[in-house]
């Protein structure tokens, strides 16, 4: 596993790309631009219903007054009639001079043709709002007063519907007499409804909440399934997914799991088929050795032995890739100073150019045995193939990073994860002579990730490569 060469991008912008290509962020968008096109479509619905209805309210209404008027005349003789034409009654006035008819008004004619006003026939015409009111000295009384009329036209634009605030009414009367009036609006049956952006404010605030609140229970079993199915891949025995939640999330837990369990079945009996096959491989080795010794061809004998030792060798590193796999030793608290500090000194007494240069003075959580056998893995390699080893310590927040530097060629970038793999060998730094097989770095991947740590190798310039161990501190005891 091998690092990147460019750090993450930061930033509000780097953010704001990361929350929406993620499920979390996708479905926060969907929800909230479907639950706001719902909601104002929702609104316009209403608020065309409620301009409707007010308009036929409002023509209701000025019919009714219209029907009471007509109802008054019908009772009274043609002199009384002209008398109350010339000064008005139940809402109605004489229509001014300057008032001139506009355009008839369909849906107060439909109602005042709908025989309601017996043998009286009207006809309503729209007219300025100024025809309503009266100038006449004597008289200060107006039919629609100032308040009522700027009433009446803020509710109108609020709505949209522009109506006349006043009409003129043409009367024919049962006995052919004909007579214009004008009426007024009838005042607003309530405020307005303007939308207040407070309301707006928070019926918006309330929707992205509640869509953020969905998307992330609704993506959270890809979260905890991507986080199972990263600990898995570090080791097989990581805790299985909880069976808990809907239907289809236990579904996939119980799914996660069988696989999980099926995995860890295929790797123990691998392990100990190669562990069989190894360990069987080993005496008949041994009696091969034996009969090589009776070669009298010294030359013969050289390259037999040499064989030998190469597949002697293959065997050894076969039983401890079988040994590498996940084990039962328990995890214990350990400072990784003296552990790495007694390692280079049994090197050192070995006879290998091997040192430690500087420690983090910090304990960590592993399974000491595991560690003790990868970092011995890397010493070996970085002596092989680099002629020599340097082992330091440091620690950063709750990681703690191991290195392993040697002097030697190093590997090109695009190989550092190949070597990683089991049995590959790169020619300019493995051979047969060297007694590379290909496994120990594999070897050292796996006791990493059984000690939940990663391995990563970097080369360094001009020469040279460095192996880190990334472990879990272990925190205050």
């Amino acid at each position: 596993m091998t690092e990147a060469t460019t750090g993450p991008q930061t930033g509000p912008q780097a953010w704001v790309e990361h929350f929406l290509g993620s499920m979390t962020g996708r479905l926060f968008v969907i929800l909230l631009f479907g639950t706001g096109l719902a909601a104002v479509a929702s609104l316009s619905i209403a608020d065309m219903r409620y301009r409707a209805d007010l308009t036929a309210f409002r023509a209701e209404r000025t019919t009714d007054r219209i029907e009471s008027y007509a109802s008054v005349l019908k009772g009274l003789d043609p002199t009384e009639a002209a008398d109350m034409a010339r000064t008005g009654a139940a809402g109605l006035q004489p229509r001014p001079a300057t008032a001139a008819r506009g355009k008839p008004d369909l849906e107060l004619n439909r109602r005042l043709s709908d025989g309601r006003l017996g043998e009286i026939k009207a006809i309503a015409w729209s007219t300025e709002s100024t025809a309503c009111r009266r100038n006449d000295n004597r008289d200060a009384r107006v039919v629609v007063d100032a308040s009522h009329e700027k009433a009446v036209q803020t509710e109108a634009q609020a709505l949209g519907l522009n109506p006349p605030a006043c009409w003129i009414i043409d009367f024919v009367d049962a006995r052919g007499a004909k007579f214009s009036m004008v009426t007024g609006a009838p005042p607003p049956a309530s405020r307005p409804r303007v939308l207040d952006p407070w309301f707006l404010g928070i019926e918006a605030l309330a929707l992205a909440l509640l869509s953020f609140f969905v998307a992330r229970v609704a993506s959270r079993p890809v979260r905890q399934m991507a986080t199972a199915a990263e600990a898995l891949g570090e080791s097989l025995d990581a805790p299985p997914m909880a069976d808990a939640g809907p239907t289809e999330v236990r579904q996939a837990a119980r799914a996660f799991n069988t696989m999980q369990s099926r995995l860890r079945r295929a790797m123990d009996d691998k392990a100990q088929v190669l562990a069989a096959v190894t360990h069987d491989l080993q005496t008949p080795l041994t009696r091969l050795r034996l009969r090589v010794e009776k070669v009298t061809d010294a030359d013969l004998k050289d390259r037999l032995l040499g064989d030998l030792a190469a597949t002697q060798a293959l065997v050894k590193e076969g039983l401890e890739l079988a040994r590498s796999e996940p084990s039962q030793e328990p995890f214990a608290r350990m400072a990784l100073d003296s552990l790495l500090r007694s390692i280079a000194d049994d090197e050192a007494d070995a006879g290998r150019p091997v040192i430690f240069t500087s420690g983090c003075d910090c304990d960590v959580l592993v399974r000491p045995k595991a560690l003790r056998r990868c970092v011995a893995n890397l010493i070996e390699n970085a002596v092989v193939h680099g002629g020599n080893a340097r082992i330091s310590a440091r620690v950063d927040g709750s990681k703690v990073f191991l290195d392993i530097e040697d002097d030697g060629p190093g590997i090109a970038d695009e190989d550092l994860e190949r070597v990683l793999e089991p049995f590959v060998r790169l020619e300019d730094s493995r051979s047969r002579e060297t007694g590379g097989s290909g496994l120990g770095l594999t070897i050292a991947g796996r006791l990493a990730r059984d000690n939940r740590a990663r391995l990563v190798l970097r080369s360094r310039k001009p020469h040279g490569l460095t192996a880190t161990l990334i472990l879990q501190a272990a925190g205050p005891a």
